[in-house]
């Protein structure tokens, strides 16, 4: 049956968090097997492979630190108070300069999210239910175009910098259907209800000078809040399952038929087409190998910044498929750094017990620069 030993970030059609902790344990590698109540946001179409029914509870966070924008925050913020700016020497005003202008990177920001999920699932349909909390802070880099670096900025060209923060708490149900094509392919789809609230706000750059740098106290803060703009969608996923003999398996997933897009007041949240391609090789019973990736570079984060992950999973169980060891890498093919510490790089590792009928899972998130981003755990009951 299942559990963990993982990896990285993911590729949901609206908001991005991963998919229970085996999903994480493969770097959601695996969308051509998985015993989960969460399949119906990992490929629907695995649904027809469920041999009984299940039923469980998942809690998953992740404080995602992309381009190491944490270190160079905690440099310019809470090492110096920016806010005596114009009394620094030209030489410390220069240096101080050279690392505002490398944070104001596209591809610098914060990303996370706090998850509680419900679900049961069968051999054809499966019904969830998650309530979400989800941010990202990001340095606007347009708001530099207006500072002239030759001059020596001072303190009021400092005020004049931005980041932008999202913030979206939404709860979400999601109803599940699979059935057989032919004798080796298999159809699923899942039609999502989210209902929410979302906020998206420009953040004053010397709002932080002098405060402690913290990734959970800068993304807690942005989904903790009482303004914001109501949402309400339905959109749909499906997928496709091809197994080829008795080792080879492939998937085909989209995300987000249709482009679905959340109106807002003043702009659209539109999701391209989100298309991903698997494929797993079970050497024998014990073993899996799994390796995903999206076909086309998509904004998974509404940030701006187009992203291409790819990942790779291996799977072992072990005393008769009693304990469960996985591990996974994810990277980004649109990333400037495709490895080292600058990089999107996500390597995870965890475990699993199947002591039936309870099946729990643990796994934990490594970032580039080796620091914990976050864990899921899972428990499920299986119904013998």
């Amino acid at each position: 049956m299942l559990l963990v030993l993982l990896l990285a970030y993911d590729v949901a059609a609206f908001f991005p968090f991963f998919n229970g902790a085996r999903d994480l344990a493969l770097a959601q590698s695996a969308l051509t097997f998985t015993y989960d109540f969460q399949v119906c946001r990992i490929n629907p179409a695995l649904l027809s492979g469920f041999s009984t029914s299940l039923q469980g509870l998942s809690y998953q966070q992740n404080y995602g630190d992309w381009g190491g924008i944490l270190e160079k925050s905690k440099e310019l913020f809470e090492k110096n108070n920016l806010k005596n700016w114009d009394s620094f020497s030209n030489e410390k005003k220069a240096s101080l300069w050279s690392s505002v202008q490398s944070l104001y990177n596209q591809e610098n920001f914060f990303q996370g999210f706090v998850s509680k999920g419900a679900g049961f699932a069968s051999g054809k349909w499966s019904l969830n239910y998650f309530n979400v909390h989800w941010s990202w802070l990001k340095p606007k880099p347009e708001s530099l175009e207006n500072i002239d670096a030759e001059k020596n900025p001072g303190y009021q060209e400092l005020a004049l910098l931005k980041f932008l923060q999202f913030g979206a708490r939404f709860s979400q149900v999601v109803l599940a259907y699979s059935f057989g094509i032919s004798s080796n392919i298999d159809l699923g789809f899942s039609v999502n209800y989210l209902k929410g609230r979302v906020l998206k706000k420009e953040v004053n750059f010397l709002d932080f000078a002098g405060e402690e740098v913290s990734k959970r106290v800068f993304l807690e803060n942005g989904w903790d809040f009482s303004e914001g703009e109501e949402i309400s969608k339905i959109y749909i996923d499906t997928g496709l399952l091809f197994t080829i003999g008795r080792s080879l398996k492939a998937a085909l997933v989209v995300k987000g038929v249709g482009k679905p897009a959340l109106h807002l007041q003043k702009e659209s949240l539109t999701i391209e087409n989100q298309i991903s391609a698997g494929i797993s090789f079970h050497p024998d019973e014990s073993w899996g190998i799994y390796f995903s990736a999206l076909l086309k570079p998509s904004d998974l984060f509404f940030t701006g910044v187009k992203q291409q992950p790819v990942a790779l999973g291996v799977e072992k169980s072990f005393f008769e498929s009693k304990l469960f060891l996985r591990a996974g890498i994810r990277g980004d093919l649109q990333s400037t750094y495709l490895t080292g510490s600058n990089s999107p790089l996500r390597v995870s590792f965890g475990a699993g017990l199947n002591i039936a009928p309870l099946v729990a899972d643990i796994a934990l998130i490594m970032n580039s620069r080796r620091q914990l981003d976050g864990l899921a755990l899972n428990l499920i009951i299986l119904n013998r």
